[in-house]
């Protein structure tokens, strides 16, 4: 069980990265470190967004903190991508629960989002399609996406998110790196 909470977005500087974090949420502290703890701040109240390039040095990954919603972070990935002119591309799978998203943003823009959830009709309880923003039959094939919403739909998965990743691009770069590098930032929601 756990949870994949990760933005890629294709841009080598995490310099600039931050720099744009900084410009849309309140970052109190920053730290650099070879161990990935995502809850690291949460007894000071705050939350962490990690930043490294342990997976594609081409490619600035960001571990987002997806617990109130899976859009919490849609506007500042939107304007990411807008500000350095590039795409994100985001995958979110909670095996506890089955959800899960497939998004891509490209110059400023949502072009992609797939979306599962758990859906009750009555006493049925099952995981459903609850957003195919800007799916192709590319796309629909691909992903075995179902022609409406609120359909059957649980194909989100660990794999599923690193074959959305490989089709748009993003593969690990065969790299082998001594230590993998974490760049925190302490964030204060206001």
């Amino acid at each position: 069980m756990g949870t994949f909470s990760k933005a890629d977005i294709k841009n080598d500087s995490i310099e600039r990265v931050k720099q744009l974090i900084g410009k849309y949420y309140k970052v109190v502290n920053e730290e650099v470190d070879t161990v990935e703890q995502d809850w690291r701040y949460w007894k000071n109240g705050s939350d962490a967004i990690l930043l490294s390039k342990n997976y594609n040095e081409s490619w600035v990954e960001i571990n987002l903190n997806n617990e109130f919603t899976m859009y919490f972070h849609d506007e500042l990935l939107r304007r990411l991508s807008e500000e350095l002119e590039t795409e994100i591309l985001l995958g979110y799978y909670q095996s506890t629960c089955g959800d899960g998203r497939l998004a891509k943003f490209e110059n400023g823009k949502l072009v992609l989002s797939i979306i599962q959830s758990e859906l009750k009709f009555g006493e049925e309880s099952m995981i459903r399609l609850m957003d195919n923003w800007g799916v192709t039959e590319v796309i629909k094939q691909e992903f075995s996406i179902p022609n409406k919403t609120r359909e059957k739909f649980f194909e989100i998965d660990w794999d599923t998110i690193y074959k959305f990743y490989k089709i748009n691009g993003l593969e690990w770069d065969g790299i082998k790196r001594d230590d993998e590098v974490y760049h925190y930032l302490e964030i204060k929601y206001e």
